[in-house]
């Protein structure tokens, strides 16, 4: 008799047991709470694309007389703490941006910069300053000739560069350079000046 009363017992305990905690482990199982992802660190090696305005005379980057720039670039960051610093090198060609020089004009064909950066990041953005060397291949035309051809300038600028994962970043950047002492020479003679230059460009960076 106490055996056939506890068969029920220990059966109806076993299917409470099941019924109470059957839906604890489907709720663990099929967990879909959204999980924390930690911003992007912004360090390590990168490699890229660009493509943008370049004008060699003025800051009106949709003007007559500019052109098309399409660029690489590599590069290696480090992150402390809030802050990034790195160093790029970029190669472009500036499509024949031009202007008016003594006899006639002088064009813009090549550009290689070696420049640093630094910056401070904010989650997915990175807020950065640049500054280096750049080297331009610039050409004659219309009756004016470049004695220099490649010719070393400064180059200053500004960016923001936005995360979409670990690896892969979208960054929008001004740049300002300036080519001191570029000479050149016509049928009006001898000429000097200095070349002031702008970029903005917009490009891919993916980190390895």
């Amino acid at each position: 008799m106490r055996t056939q009363l506890l068969i029920p017992l220990a059966a109806g305990l076993l299917a409470l047991a099941v019924t109470g905690c059957g839906p604890a482990w489907a709720e663990d199982y099929y967990d879909t709470s959204p999980r924390y992802a930690p911003p992007p660190s912004f360090s390590g090696s990168y490699v890229g694309v660009h493509a943008g305005a370049a004008s060699a005379k003025s800051a009106n980057l949709f003007a007559k007389g500019n052109s098309l720039q399409l660029g690489l670039q590599t590069g290696y960051d480090m992150r402390l703490g809030p802050a990034v610093i790195g160093a790029e090198v970029e190669g472009a060609n500036l499509g024949g941006a031009e202007r008016r020089a003594r006899g006639g004009k002088i064009r813009e064909k090549w550009r290689a910069a070696l420049k640093g950066r630094a910056g401070i990041a904010l989650d997915r953005t990175l807020l950065y300053g640049t500054a280096g060397f750049a080297f331009t291949k610039f050409e004659g035309t219309g009756g004016a000739r470049v004695r220099d051809g490649w010719k070393t300038g400064y180059l200053m600028g500004a960016g923001v560069e936005q995360a979409f994962s670990d690896t892969v970043s979208f960054k929008l950047e001004y740049n300002y350079v300036r080519t001191p002492g570029l000479k050149t020479r016509s049928s009006f003679g001898h000429a000097k000046e200095d070349i002031g230059s702008h970029a903005l460009k917009a490009g891919l960076n993916y980190r390895f």
